[in-house]
């Protein structure tokens, strides 16, 4: 599931808790109305932090992976911030300045 479509559903579920809530209420049932009203409130606020954590991501930074070579090993530089990972320690993003890396034909990630 993707982050985007983890959004769509925790609102789709505040909405339903919303819907419920007020079926409840409008039965006079307090505590029914209550739970539902508390679920809804949650899954709005987890909703919200979603959005905020997608737009951290979608504002970072982009850079490459530059492969280099000294004496002893190969390794992976960031263009970004300079710091180096093993072939192994490859990944989507910098450990270091937390850049979003652009795939390339030298480096898969």
């Amino acid at each position: 599931m993707t982050l985007d479509e983890t959004i769509k559903r925790t609102e789709e579920l505040a909405e339903l808790n919303e819907n419920q809530a007020r079926v409840y209420k409008e039965q006079g049932d307090t505590m029914g109305y209550l739970s539902y009203e508390e679920c809804a409130k949650e899954h709005r606020r987890l909703a919200e932090w979603l959005i905020e954590l997608k737009a951290y991501k979608d504002a970072r930074p982009t850079s490459r992976w530059s492969r280099q070579t000294d004496t002893y090993h190969d390794y992976y530089e960031c263009e970004n911030c300079g710091i180096g990972v093993g072939l192994d320690d490859v990944r989507n993003y910098c450990p270091d300045c937390g850049a979003k890396m652009e795939e390339d034909a030298e480096c898969r990630l």
